[in-house]
């Protein structure tokens, strides 16, 4: 798996404005964000700049996000 980021410029409060996620793909990436979005919506996700940036070498095996900026409003 690689390691990933994913953001928007949409300000907003109440939402999700990027996370780091460990993933197999693109497509999971964008899929796990839209899993948890909150006041920033889903489709917010589909147009999201996605980076990679090397790999995971540790043991989990399944997607996951690692962390998030959150704007509390």
């Amino acid at each position: 798996m690689k390691i990933y980021t994913i953001e928007h410029e949409k300000f907003n409060y109440d939402a999700y404005m990027g996370h780091t996620v460990v993933a197999n793909s693109e497509l999971e990436v964008r899929e796990l964000a839209k899993g948890i979005s909150a006041d920033e919506g889903k489709e917010i996700w589909d147009s999201a700049k996605v980076e990679e940036h090397g790999e995971y070498t540790c043991h989990r095996t399944e997607p996951f996000i690692l962390m998030s900026d959150f704007r509390a409003g």
